[in-house]
Protein backbone atom coordinates (compact mmCIF):
# COMPACT_ATOMS: atom_id res chain seq x y z
CA UNK A 1 0.00 0.00 0.00
CA UNK A 2 2.67 2.09 0.78
CA UNK A 3 4.75 1.53 -2.40
CA UNK A 4 1.33 2.13 -4.55
CA UNK A 5 0.71 5.60 -2.97
CA UNK A 6 3.66 6.75 -5.24
CA UNK A 7 2.05 7.97 -8.66
CA UNK A 8 5.65 6.56 -10.28
CA UNK A 9 4.17 3.20 -9.10
CA UNK A 10 2.65 1.08 -11.79
CA UNK A 11 2.52 -2.50 -9.99
CA UNK A 12 3.89 -4.20 -7.27
CA UNK A 13 4.55 -8.07 -7.08
CA UNK A 14 5.92 -10.09 -3.96
CA UNK A 15 8.13 -13.34 -3.66
CA UNK A 16 8.35 -14.51 -0.21
CA UNK A 17 10.94 -17.58 0.37
CA UNK A 18 12.67 -19.84 -2.38
CA UNK A 19 12.86 -22.96 -2.82
CA UNK A 20 15.74 -25.08 -1.30
CA UNK A 21 17.29 -25.94 -4.34
CA UNK A 22 17.21 -22.48 -6.19
CA UNK A 23 20.88 -20.75 -6.23
CA UNK A 24 19.41 -17.58 -4.07
CA UNK A 25 17.61 -20.05 -1.65
CA UNK A 26 15.81 -17.71 0.74
CA UNK A 27 13.35 -18.72 4.15
CA UNK A 28 10.00 -17.35 4.08
CA UNK A 29 10.91 -14.75 6.69
CA UNK A 30 12.40 -12.34 3.36
CA UNK A 31 10.17 -11.39 0.33
CA UNK A 32 11.01 -9.78 -2.60
CA UNK A 33 8.87 -6.96 -3.83
CA UNK A 34 10.13 -6.11 -7.66
CA UNK A 35 8.22 -2.73 -8.15
CA UNK A 36 7.48 -1.43 -12.37
CA UNK A 37 8.03 2.27 -12.36
CA UNK A 38 7.14 5.21 -14.77
CA UNK A 39 9.05 8.47 -13.68
CA UNK A 40 7.10 11.44 -13.62
CA UNK A 41 8.35 14.82 -12.77
CA UNK A 42 10.38 13.96 -9.91
CA UNK A 43 13.92 12.26 -10.69
CA UNK A 44 14.98 8.81 -10.17
CA UNK A 45 16.98 10.41 -7.29
CA UNK A 46 14.29 12.16 -5.85
CA UNK A 47 11.77 9.25 -6.29
CA UNK A 48 13.98 6.98 -4.47
CA UNK A 49 14.81 9.33 -1.37
CA UNK A 50 11.16 9.90 -0.67
CA UNK A 51 11.08 6.04 -1.32
CA UNK A 52 13.69 5.74 1.51
CA UNK A 53 11.43 7.89 3.96
CA UNK A 54 8.56 6.05 3.72
CA UNK A 55 9.76 2.92 3.73
CA UNK A 56 11.63 3.55 6.92
CA UNK A 57 7.67 3.92 8.91
CA UNK A 58 7.39 0.44 8.74
CA UNK A 59 8.71 -1.44 12.00
CA UNK A 60 10.30 -4.27 12.05
CA UNK A 61 11.54 -4.71 8.66
CA UNK A 62 15.41 -4.69 6.92
CA UNK A 63 14.79 -3.47 3.60
CA UNK A 64 17.39 -3.06 0.59
CA UNK A 65 16.23 -1.39 -2.81
CA UNK A 66 17.87 -1.91 -6.03
CA UNK A 67 17.40 -3.98 -8.96
CA UNK A 68 16.71 -7.62 -10.04
CA UNK A 69 19.53 -8.17 -12.17
CA UNK A 70 22.25 -5.93 -9.58
CA UNK A 71 20.84 -8.03 -6.82
CA UNK A 72 21.67 -11.61 -8.09
CA UNK A 73 25.37 -10.00 -9.34
CA UNK A 74 26.10 -8.57 -5.57
CA UNK A 75 24.69 -11.97 -4.23
CA UNK A 76 27.28 -13.91 -6.65
CA UNK A 77 30.10 -11.52 -5.61
CA UNK A 78 29.82 -11.13 -1.81
CA UNK A 79 26.67 -13.34 -1.04
CA UNK A 80 24.71 -10.59 -0.09
CA UNK A 81 22.01 -8.47 -2.09
CA UNK A 82 23.77 -4.69 -1.19
CA UNK A 83 26.71 -3.06 -3.35
CA UNK A 84 28.90 -3.09 -0.40
CA UNK A 85 29.27 -5.73 2.53
CA UNK A 86 31.43 -5.78 5.45
CA UNK A 87 31.93 -9.04 7.00
CA UNK A 88 33.01 -9.47 11.08
CA UNK A 89 34.41 -13.27 11.80
CA UNK A 90 34.37 -14.61 15.22
CA UNK A 91 32.58 -17.49 17.71
CA UNK A 92 31.24 -15.01 19.43
CA UNK A 93 28.11 -13.87 18.05
CA UNK A 94 27.22 -11.23 20.80
CA UNK A 95 31.23 -9.76 20.47
CA UNK A 96 30.31 -9.81 16.49
CA UNK A 97 27.25 -7.80 17.16
CA UNK A 98 29.42 -5.13 19.28
CA UNK A 99 31.82 -4.23 16.27
CA UNK A 100 29.31 -4.71 14.08
CA UNK A 101 27.19 -1.58 15.41
CA UNK A 102 30.16 -0.16 16.38
CA UNK A 103 31.30 -0.11 12.35
CA UNK A 104 27.53 0.41 11.34
CA UNK A 105 27.74 3.42 13.54
CA UNK A 106 30.46 4.69 11.89
CA UNK A 107 29.36 4.47 7.96
CA UNK A 108 25.86 5.36 8.55
CA UNK A 109 27.26 9.25 8.79
CA UNK A 110 29.20 8.61 5.45
CA UNK A 111 27.93 10.75 3.17
CA UNK A 112 26.09 8.59 0.24
CA UNK A 113 25.55 5.46 2.18
CA UNK A 114 21.71 4.07 2.34
CA UNK A 115 19.84 0.76 3.60
CA UNK A 116 22.43 0.18 6.14
CA UNK A 117 21.23 -3.22 7.23
CA UNK A 118 22.97 -5.17 10.29
CA UNK A 119 22.02 -8.79 9.14
CA UNK A 120 20.88 -11.41 11.76
CA UNK A 121 20.79 -9.10 14.62
CA UNK A 122 17.58 -9.77 16.63
CA UNK A 123 17.18 -12.64 19.41
CA UNK A 124 14.05 -14.56 19.26
CA UNK A 125 12.12 -15.62 22.59
CA UNK A 126 13.19 -19.37 23.66
CA UNK A 127 12.53 -22.19 26.09
CA UNK A 128 15.57 -24.14 26.86
CA UNK A 129 15.61 -27.45 28.72
CA UNK A 130 19.01 -29.19 30.31
CA UNK A 131 18.22 -32.53 31.60
CA UNK A 132 18.96 -33.51 35.47
CA UNK A 133 20.49 -36.42 34.74
CA UNK A 134 21.31 -37.12 38.43
CA UNK A 135 17.38 -37.07 39.11
CA UNK A 136 16.70 -39.17 36.09
CA UNK A 137 18.80 -41.78 37.12
CA UNK A 138 17.09 -42.30 40.35
CA UNK A 139 13.40 -42.25 38.11
CA UNK A 140 15.26 -44.88 36.02
CA UNK A 141 14.36 -42.74 32.64
CA UNK A 142 17.39 -42.28 29.70
CA UNK A 143 17.59 -39.02 27.78
CA UNK A 144 16.43 -40.64 24.50
CA UNK A 145 13.53 -41.65 26.44
CA UNK A 146 13.09 -38.16 27.91
CA UNK A 147 13.75 -36.52 24.82
CA UNK A 148 10.79 -38.67 22.77
CA UNK A 149 8.39 -37.69 25.54
CA UNK A 150 8.73 -34.03 25.47
CA UNK A 151 8.88 -33.95 21.53
CA UNK A 152 5.67 -35.86 21.11
CA UNK A 153 4.16 -33.96 23.57
CA UNK A 154 4.91 -30.73 22.67
CA UNK A 155 6.13 -31.00 19.16
CA UNK A 156 4.15 -34.57 18.22
CA UNK A 157 5.22 -37.77 16.77
CA UNK A 158 3.56 -39.30 13.54
CA UNK A 159 2.38 -42.31 14.28
CA UNK A 160 0.49 -43.51 11.38
CA UNK A 161 -1.29 -42.39 8.20
CA UNK A 162 -4.21 -42.39 7.19
CA UNK A 163 -6.39 -42.33 4.08
CA UNK A 164 -8.67 -39.22 3.70
CA UNK A 165 -10.15 -39.52 -0.41
CA UNK A 166 -7.58 -39.61 -2.35
CA UNK A 167 -5.34 -38.03 0.21
CA UNK A 168 -2.59 -39.39 1.93
CA UNK A 169 -2.88 -37.73 5.86
CA UNK A 170 0.00 -37.93 8.75
CA UNK A 171 -1.60 -39.05 12.64
CA UNK A 172 0.28 -37.04 14.93
CA UNK A 173 0.34 -37.43 18.63
CA UNK A 174 0.98 -34.43 20.96
CA UNK A 175 -0.67 -32.92 23.60
CA UNK A 176 -3.52 -30.96 23.73
CA UNK A 177 -3.90 -27.19 23.06
CA UNK A 178 0.45 -26.73 22.67
CA UNK A 179 -0.51 -23.19 21.29
CA UNK A 180 -1.82 -21.98 24.88
CA UNK A 181 0.57 -23.54 27.23
CA UNK A 182 2.85 -21.31 28.92
CA UNK A 183 6.33 -22.00 30.84
CA UNK A 184 4.74 -22.21 33.71
CA UNK A 185 2.18 -25.33 32.48
CA UNK A 186 5.16 -26.83 30.73
CA UNK A 187 7.51 -27.75 33.95
CA UNK A 188 4.13 -28.95 35.62
CA UNK A 189 3.36 -31.59 32.81
CA UNK A 190 3.10 -34.77 34.10
CA UNK A 191 5.97 -37.05 33.00
CA UNK A 192 5.50 -41.63 33.92
CA UNK A 193 8.67 -43.19 34.57
CA UNK A 194 9.93 -46.46 33.65
CA UNK A 195 9.74 -47.16 37.66
CA UNK A 196 5.69 -46.29 37.85
CA UNK A 197 5.95 -42.86 39.21
CA UNK A 198 4.69 -39.76 37.82
CA UNK A 199 6.72 -36.49 38.23
CA UNK A 200 6.26 -33.01 37.24
CA UNK A 201 9.01 -31.98 34.39
CA UNK A 202 10.93 -29.35 35.89
CA UNK A 203 11.72 -32.15 38.57
CA UNK A 204 13.56 -33.84 35.51
CA UNK A 205 14.90 -30.83 33.82
CA UNK A 206 15.81 -27.58 33.55
CA UNK A 207 13.64 -25.20 31.79
CA UNK A 208 13.57 -21.21 31.64
CA UNK A 209 13.14 -18.88 29.07
CA UNK A 210 15.91 -16.82 27.76
CA UNK A 211 16.32 -15.31 24.05
CA UNK A 212 18.92 -16.70 21.49
CA UNK A 213 20.21 -15.75 18.31
CA UNK A 214 17.33 -17.62 15.15
CA UNK A 215 20.28 -17.72 12.89
CA UNK A 216 23.88 -18.28 12.29
CA UNK A 217 25.45 -17.18 9.42
CA UNK A 218 28.61 -19.01 8.19
CA UNK A 219 30.95 -18.84 5.33
CA UNK A 220 33.92 -21.75 4.80
CA UNK A 221 33.17 -22.95 8.30
CA UNK A 222 33.47 -19.90 10.07
CA UNK A 223 30.45 -18.08 12.00
CA UNK A 224 29.82 -14.31 10.83
CA UNK A 225 28.05 -10.91 11.22
CA UNK A 226 27.67 -8.97 7.69
CA UNK A 227 26.65 -5.59 7.55
CA UNK A 228 25.54 -4.82 4.28
CA UNK A 229 25.07 -0.98 2.16
CA UNK A 230 24.28 0.24 -0.96
CA UNK A 231 25.13 3.72 -2.13
CA UNK A 232 23.61 6.57 -2.93
CA UNK A 233 24.19 10.09 -4.59
CA UNK A 234 27.82 9.64 -5.33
Amino acid sequence: KRLLSFEEVLTVTRRTGRGELDPHALGVHASEIEVTLEMKEHSKEVFLESLRYELQKVSGLNITIGQPISHRIDHMLSGSKAAIAIKIFGDDIYERRKIAEKIKNSIETINGTADVILENSGDLPQITLKMRRNQMALQGITVEELSMIIETAFYGTKITKIIDGNMLRDVVVKYDDTKSLDIERIKATLVKTPIGNEVPLHSLVKIREARMPYQVSRENGARKTVLTSNVAGR
